[in-house]
């Protein structure tokens, strides 16, 4: 990551091997409760990173910025829910939101800060460790922080999405269709639970970006594997349909949309009616989170074309309208 300036691509950037390292057993297995535990130790950090701002810098703005992170610490549960917080933790930044308006920038930022503190307590020192040692920003531009620490939330979130398709398929194939339903319904509340993010992303004014954008090139998200991989395995996609890198490691068997016909021609369409409309809801949700990812590039970039060389906000405002699964968008 350090030395990476020149050449540098989207999982060097976010610092996904150390990540990834950092949340795997000793059997080298991923841990779902270290993935999650990965996404709230960035949710505290980027509450430390902007609450020390708007102590050392305090505007309008900024308060802002800091309210919006502390939202997203409110619905962390939300957001990784296999990593239990003591309730006290999520109701302290909600009584702190509730009080804001009648605080100084000073108080609020402390208060923050202390929030944030007391729930990267519960982390394991590893995942704090890994936090720690991946943000390593190519500019000196603040706004870049807040950037990365955004994105390492997301790739967890995929990471947890991708999984819970993947054991979807493998509940659904054995006929579990409540497993099905289980899973996938979690899926499309993590997925939900985005909203937040994407408030705290809109307080990027479009001048620190362009300044992130020019030190950032071929570092995009459209390289995401975990976000790739919840798409190839929800349904088939077009040959040639993905701007990211697919090797054979990340190619999938058979996809949760194709099963989903297998089991309906062997158990009929009743049966698997529950399964469908908890697809339906992932597949809302997911479209819903590239509408806003959409809104948000659009704002800050405008029609520029985006670093990984697509077309930017015209390129998500196409992904943004393809179902996660086609079967479920068209007249049976």
């Amino acid at each position: 990551m350090a030395l990476d300036q020149d050449d540098a691509d989207y999982d060097s950037y976010v610092g996904n091997a150390i990540l990834t390292a950092a949340s795997a057993t000793e059997g080298g297995m991923a841990s779902e409760q270290l993935v999650d535990a990965t996404l709230v130790a960035a949710t505290a950090d980027l509450v430390m990173l902007e609450a020390e701002a708007l102590t050392a810098h305090p505007s309008v703005a900024q308060s802002v910025r800091v309210r919006s992170s502390v939202r997203v610490l409110t619905r962390v549960h939300e957001l990784a829910p296999g990593f239990a917080l003591p309730r006290q933790l999520i109701d302290e930044p909600l009584a702190l939101l509730d009080r804001w308006a009648r605080m100084n920038d000073v108080a609020t930022a402390h208060a923050s800060y202390q929030c944030a503190v007391a729930v990267s307590g519960q982390v394991p020192s590893v995942v704090r460790d890994a936090i720690d040692i991946t943000l390593l920003p190519t500019t000196r531009v603040h706004d870049e922080q807040m950037f990365v620490r955004c994105i390492q939330i997301f790739e967890s979130l995929y990471r947890q999405v991708a999984d819970r398709v993947a054991q979807s398929i493998i509940a659904l194939d054995a006929g579990n269709t409540d497993q099905t339903v289980a899973l996938l319904a979690e899926a499309a509340r993590r997925v939900r639970a985005t909203r937040v993010l994407y408030r705290v992303l809109t307080t990027m004014p479009p001048d620190a970006f362009a300044v992130i954008r020019a030190h950032t090139h071929g570092r995009s998200a459209v390289q995401s594997r975990p976000y790739r991989r919840v798409e190839d395995l929800s349904a088939p996609r077009p040959p040639g349909g993905s701007q990211a890198s697919t090797t054979d490691a990340d190619r999938c068997g058979t996809t949760l949309q194709e099963i989903l016909l297998l089991r309906e021609r062997e158990l009929g369409r009743e049966a698997a009616t529950p399964v469908r409309q908890t697809m339906s809801e992932l597949d809302s949700a997911w479209r819903a989170m590239k509408r806003s990812h959409w809104g948000v590039t659009l704002k800050t970039i405008g029609k520029v074309r985006g670093t990984g060389g697509t077309a930017g906000a015209d390129y998500l405002r196409v992904t943004a309208q393809r179902p996660l699964f086609p079967l479920l968008s068209t007249p049976a």
